[in-house]
């Protein structure tokens, strides 16, 4: 009897990740009603067959079709040298979007990376950092109070990640997200190169008052591998005077506030 009862948990378990492309080994061993541990066993049988991937507590759907997802796709330091100007120029604004008082979750990506390094020096406000290149810009920062959670490095994005810094995140408030996207499309949401993204950016927006999404104009109607939210979670987006108009007008009838920012000048440009 427990052999069919355990069959039938590693079934459902396969099936439970495939669906939902990640879960927090925490959820699982409640949903089962069984320890951590056995979870963590049944897990490891998985990753034996292919199945599945636990990184630090949170398991993944692995599958053969995008095992590249668990690779280096994403190169932070080579992304921080493609279009450095508009990257300035968006964080550059971004970053004047900071109020005193304010509490920040920065996401990933070299462009975040800059919001951090033009943060306005003159006022306070709390950081929460989930990748090292922004922590790294906001170090000297005379009046911010800074947060990094910690867990398991990922060398191209730089984003450190574990159970302990996703409930970090669950258990703060933050005024505002300045979230990253690698591709945003009009059904298919924003999306991100790597699945292990996908937890902590649902968390941050889970835990924000205001999303601030910041991608530039080539990111708009690209489709990638993982889906982070729709469109619709968003209360602002941040992107470069090149986004094309008809995307401009789907954007503002969905009541999202649009920034077109100057490539040359960094102005709002609305």
């Amino acid at each position: 009897m427990n052999v069919k009862k355990n069959e039938l948990r590693m079934q459902t378990l396969e099936k439970l990740i495939h669906e939902k492309g990640f879960m927090r080994i925490c959820e699982l061993a409640e949903m089962f009603d069984v320890s951590e541990m056995t979870i963590r066993r049944d897990i490891y049988t998985l990753e034996k067959q292919g199945i599945a991937k636990n990184l630090k507590g949170i398991v993944f759907a692995s599958e053969n079709t995008s095992l590249q997802l668990f690779t280096k796709q994403y190169d932070i330091r080579e992304e921080s040298n493609m279009q450095p100007e508009e990257k300035s120029a968006l964080g550059a604004f971004a970053a004047s979007q900071i109020c005193e008082g304010d509490s920040i979750l920065f996401d990933v990506g070299s462009t975040v990376g800059q919001i951090a390094r033009f943060a306005p020096r003159d006022r306070n406000f709390n950081a929460f950092c989930v990748s090292l290149n922004s922590f790294l810009n906001l170090l000297d920062h005379p009046n911010a109070e800074i947060a990094l959670a910690g867990g398991y490095f990922h060398p191209g994005t730089q984003m450190l990640l574990s159970e302990e810094s996703l409930n970090f995140i669950y258990h703060i408030r933050a005024t505002k997200l300045f979230l990253s996207a690698a591709g945003i499309h009009e059904t298919m949401g924003i999306s991100c190169a790597n699945r292990f993204e996908v937890p902590v950016k649902n968390a941050m927006l889970k835990s924000s008052d205001k999303c601030i999404l910041v991608a530039d104009s080539s990111k708009f109607g690209v489709v990638r591998a993982s889906h982070v939210c729709d469109l619709e979670q968003v209360d602002a987006i941040i992107t470069d005077d090149e986004l094309p108009d008809h995307w401009a007008r789907f954007i503002e009838d969905r009541g999202i506030t649009l920034h077109r920012v100057h490539l040359e000048r960094g102005k709002n440009c609305d």
